[in-house]
């Protein structure tokens, strides 16, 4: 039946078949397929390359026909193992071009139009460099209408460079539809204060957002106090890192994405513990919690529905152990701990705790990991 389609209808129908298992599967079917679909359209869904990789990236930019192919695109400095394509016969001309190109996986951007995921590591990239993600961002606006997850991994220093930190990350606010967002700020010598305003557009205009990871590390940052007031009306897992965040600015933004089930937690540094003072109902959906540092303790009190919960020290546990009436709060909904046996010390077996654990909470299963 496809074999009588129009060869350009045939190409449209493939477009819409974003994973390499289901194309191999297609490729296998006939030699006809195989012809067609390997490599030029399996070996491009999925690729993982490293950003200084010049002669790659100025393959992509002359083969606009290929580079649409790309779904998947994983770019960092340095990668352990690459995943490029192979050279047909028919991409030989004019690869000598290549050998000595200075292109960047900026000029090569613009021609990945069928790009779904991008995952960006590296940033030696002389446009990025000075000044921050706003030509990827500005790229991908222009280029990559049907990207919908962005992981971006991101290290600044101190100084102002370019257009400053200020403005590092404006552009951001152009994309649309994205459905999952990862960024992580790292740090490089003495900590730099990042403003984050650049957030705040960024989130109200992705009313779509269900997956949201915020990884500021150490960092210092200002001008994110609108962060209490984001709504994401379908976000469903959350997680976040930070140093020093206000405990009330976070609470609000929990409370003010009711919708959030799974929520991954590391909030250190700060004088008052992230979830003290949570109010009841403030977590009417969340149902598994990963945080570390006793923060699960005040958030059980705030009766969120939990199912599972990972993060607790073996070493904290006791016979009478006061901190057992946290998990007691929220035992009717409570399946599984997990816990860590760092701190049980040489005289506190394993076995202990657990008896601790089916004395309390005879319902509860504990996972215990070393």
């Amino acid at each position: 039946m496809l074999l009588t389609l129009p060869l350009e209808l045939l190409d449209k129908i493939i477009d819409f078949i974003d994973d390499r298992q289901d194309i191999l599967s297609l490729a296998l079917a006939s030699h006809f397929f195989m012809e067609r679909l390997i490599p030029s359209v399996l070996d491009y869904r999925e690729i993982v390359a490293e950003c200084d990789d010049h002669r790659f990236w100025s393959r992509l930019s002359r083969n606009p026909l290929l580079a649409r192919n790309i779904r998947t695109l994983t770019v960092d400095l340095l990668v352990d193992e690459c995943r490029l394509p192979r050279i047909s016969s028919a991409e030989l001309s004019g690869s000598e071009d290549d050998e000595g190109s200075d292109a960047s996986v900026l000029d090569a951007l613009p021609r990945m139009t069928g790009l779904v995921r991008l995952d960006w590591h590296g940033d030696n990239d002389a446009r990025i460099e000075s000044t921050g993600m706003n030509p990827l961002f500005t790229s991908l606006y222009a280029s990559c209408p049907n990207l919908i997850t962005l992981s971006i991994y991101e290290a600044v220093d101190a100084e102002s460079r370019g257009m400053g930190l200020a403005d590092r990350n404006s552009q951001l606010s152009l994309l649309r539809n994205l459905e999952c967002f990862c960024y992580t700020l790292v740090p490089i010598g003495p900590r730099p204060v990042v403003p984050l305003a650049f957030l705040i557009p960024f989130l109200s205009g992705h009313p779509h957002l269900h997956y949201l990871h915020l990884d500021l590390n150490d960092i210092q940052f200002s001008h994110y106090e609108a962060l209490a007031e984001a709504h994401l009306p379908h976000l469903r897992t959350f997680k976040f890192c930070a140093y020093q965040f206000p405990s009330h600015i976070f609470q609000s933004f929990l409370s003010g994405n009711k919708t959030i089930e799974v929520l991954e937690i590391s909030a250190y540094g700060s004088d008052r513990p992230i979830f003290q003072g949570l109010k009841e109902g403030s977590a009417p959906s969340l149902r598994e919690v990963t945080c570390a540092r006793g923060l699960w303790r005040s958030l059980c009190f705030a009766k969120p529905p939990l199912r599972h919960l990972t993060g607790l020290l073996g070493g904290e546990y006791g016979g009478n152990w006061a901190d057992f009436q946290a998990l007691e709060v929220v035992s009717e909904t409570l399946e599984s701990v997990t816990l860590s046996s760092r701190g049980l010390g040489a005289t506190t077996p394993v076995s202990e705790v657990l008896d601790w654990f089916q004395s309390r909470l005879p319902r509860v299963e504990v996972d215990v990991w070393p």
